[in-house]
């Protein structure tokens, strides 16, 4: 009589073969805050006032639709804003090095603003708006 039951003689399925859950590669990068006072240049959202702390991490990068409705009620308003969750696994990054106001870039020169970083037990956990323009 064999041990082996029914299932664990099947061959993988299509599904099971060559996906990863870290799929995307990622870097951080840090906006130079500015310390001048007085009428100066535009200081906004730019990548080269930005400082890189950290390239070449693994992440999964998630979609979700979120339901908002705008304050203001304008009539132009959208009815909803893209969330976006980015996982990075256990042992790359130490909690705290990663904050809130911090830039995503990935592997698509996709640039996402953080307003949301908390570590679990799967690594560290972030949320963020995609940057337009």
């Amino acid at each position: 009589m064999s041990t082996i039951r029914p299932w664990e003689n099947l061959s993988p399925q299509m599904w099971q073969l060559g996906q990863t859950l870290y799929e995307r590669v990622i870097a951080i990068h840090r906006p130079i805050i500015p310390t001048t006072v007085g009428e100066q240049p535009y200081q906004g959202m730019l990548p080269s006032r930005e400082v890189v702390i950290f390239s070449g991490l693994p992440a999964s990068i998630q979609y979700q639709l979120r339901r908002d409705i705008s304050p203001a009620h304008l009539p132009a308003d959208a009815f909803s804003m893209p969330l976006w969750h980015f996982w990075i696994p256990p042992g790359y990054v130490i909690d705290g090095d990663i904050v809130e106001r911090d830039v995503v870039v990935d592997d698509l020169a996709r640039r996402f603003q953080l307003f949301g970083v908390w570590p679990n037990q799967n690594g560290i956990m972030m949320a963020g708006e995609l940057l337009e323009a």
